[in-house]
């Protein structure tokens, strides 16, 4: 298909008025369109505003042969758009992406700046509570326990020879469920979780660009494949999984944003993925998402040595 830049012409398109409609009861100021040229010629995305529509920003991506959704949120918030973080978790979506008739997508979005904001006290990047001899556990003490557990258990499993992926680690699970719930207890469930999910989502980060010997160009591109294999492999009615890669995506630039801004965009999709009455669980999957892919990236780093992994989390728990 013909590709046009003509605001009026793509609001025209199949499906984009309804996409528009929607968009507008959000209410979100801006659509995004995306069509793959003929040829094939890649993929193309406009960004429209909703009341008029007037085109606000437009990106062209050739290489691409096939629709890569969180591919495309990643590239979004290069530009300084953010794909709705609602929209993420809905049902009928891919990161956020409703397919419409011709083979297009849509998804609503802000811009960065308006979604950042000033950051709110208590939000990530607060103080790491948590006092010795309280028994309290501090969120950088859970992020690192859940890491290490995780890693420890896969690197087990891999010494005994066995295949597949590892059973169930339900200490883990309990442990890691019991310092939520205290948090719950005592009012600080959002702030204490969301900061240990950052804990958790920068060792993450780190152990990836160590894979790639600290090349960023070749981390990002896993990050956006991996993203990609996420947004379509989603089952669950309230998946973690784009969530998760929409936290890594904001950490991954974590150098290139001051730190309100950071703040806010990471925990924005992090909190409104938490449901009123599910905070717990909630909290937990999109922790156990991260932990999980963090944990066994450690595991393969230090060569599945139980007593390396121990002593290395132990280090980064105590600061």
């Amino acid at each position: 298909m013909s590709i046009s830049t003509d605001p009026t012409v793509i609001a025209s398109l199949p499906g984009v008025q309804n996409a528009l409609q929607d968009a507008r009861q959000r209410p979100v100021p801006f659509l995004a369109v995306a069509e793959e040229a003929d040829g094939p010629a890649g993929w193309y995305i406009h960004v429209l505003a909703v009341d008029g529509p007037t085109l606000a920003h437009a990106l062209a991506f050739p290489q691409w042969t096939d629709w890569r959704p969180a591919s495309a949120g990643h590239r979004l918030i290069e530009k300084g758009y953010m794909v709705h973080p609602p929209a993420h978790v809905e049902t009928d979506r891919a990161a956020g992406w409703q397919h419409l008739p011709g083979g297009r997508w849509a998804a609503p979005v802000h811009t960065r700046d308006e979604l950042a904001g000033p950051a709110s006290p208590g939000q990530a990047g607060a103080d790491d509570r948590g006092e010795v001899g309280t028994g309290r556990t501090s969120p950088r003490a859970a992020a690192f326990a859940l890491v290490g557990a995780v890693a420890s258990h896969a690197a087990t499993h891999h010494n005994r020879g066995q295949g597949g992926q590892p059973p169930a680690d339900w200490e883990m699970y309990r442990a890691l469920t019991a310092a939520l719930e205290a948090w719950h207890a005592e009012g600080t469930l959002r702030e204490d979780a969301l900061t240990m999910t950052e804990w958790v989502t920068t060792e993450l980060c780190g152990y990836v660009l160590g894979r790639f010997d600290g090349n960023q160009d070749q981390f990002e591109q896993w990050l956006l494949e991996h993203g990609d294999r996420v947004a379509r492999s989603q089952t669950h009615k309230h998946p973690a999984g784009p969530t998760a890669v929409e936290i890594m995506s904001v950490v991954s630039r974590a150098g290139r944003l001051d730190t309100a801004e950071k703040v806010a965009l990471i925990a924005l999709p992090f909190l409104l993925y938490l449901r009123e009455g599910h905070e717990v669980e909630d909290a937990r999957e999109v922790a156990l998402t991260l932990g999980m892919w963090a944990g066994e990236y450690l595991a393969t780093t230090l060569e599945y040595d139980v007593d390396r992994i121990t002593a290395y989390t132990a280090a980064r728990a105590a600061g």
